[in-house]
């Protein structure tokens, strides 16, 4: 058995794996920063061990990334400001929509029927029993989720990065909402909206807010500009 040369191509595979990974980064790397590009490469031949030498590339490849993201400057693009807005002011909507039927049916106002129609299904009418058992923290937590969003709405149109931040935070407020509220929704016995489908579930409320907090990050020339 020749137990000194698996090692060995281990290491080599390891080595030329780093290097490949140091030079994307290289690359990727915006024009103004080819500085950092140089002194990387040359970084990556002094590491002697092989592993750590692929942790290097690895952080420097992501780093590389994220420079090139922000060099986009994603939100001086008129089409991409309008879908990260609308889709924030979408998001704020179906988020509070709990609270807002809760305050329309507490004071019982003509603007329940208006909201009531936003309600996926056929009628809120059903989900009146939820709406009073929903407690008020969980409505302080809607709340939170909504303002979130809606200062999505203003940093995007304001073409600030600070919406990527606004983006997540709803995100994940909304998300711990509703695994705080499914033991509520089974007490009650309601479904909200059967027959859901992954549109609704997973892309709306999660991976395309994802994306677009990406997009945002980058920020505008603008803002850029104005950082000392």
């Amino acid at each position: 058995m020749r137990n000194g040369a698996n090692p060995k191509s281990h290491r080599s595979c390891l080595r030329r794996l780093a290097d490949g990974l140091v030079g994307a980064a290289a690359h990727a790397v915006p024009a103004s920063h080819q500085h950092w590009a140089i002194a990387m490469v040359n970084e990556t031949a002094y590491v002697t061990s092989d592993v750590a030498a692929l942790r290097w590339s690895f952080g420097c490849f992501l780093a590389a990334c994220a420079l090139r993201l922000r060099s986009l400057h994603l939100l001086d693009f008129v089409a991409v400001r309008v879908a990260v807005a609308l889709l924030a002011a979408f998001r704020a909507v179906d988020v509070g929509l709990p609270t807002l039927l809760a305050l329309a049916h507490g004071g019982r106002s003509a603007a329940l029927d208006t909201i009531g129609g936003l309600t996926p299904g056929d009628d809120y009418r059903r989900l009146v029993p939820l709406i009073e058992a929903i407690p008020l923290w969980l409505h302080l937590m809607l709340a939170m989720g909504m303002i979130c969003y809606a200062l999505a709405v203003v940093s995007t149109l304001r073409q600030r990065s600070a919406a990527a931040g606004f983006l997540l935070a709803g995100v994940v407020t909304e998300q711990a909402s509703s695994i705080l509220a499914r033991p509520i929704l089974a007490h009650v016995g309601i479904v909200v909206a059967p027959d859901a489908s992954a549109l609704a579930v997973v892309w709306l409320p999660i991976v395309i807010p994802l994306l677009f907090a990406v997009a945002a990050w980058s920020g505008s020339r603008r803002e850029a500009l104005s950082r000392p």
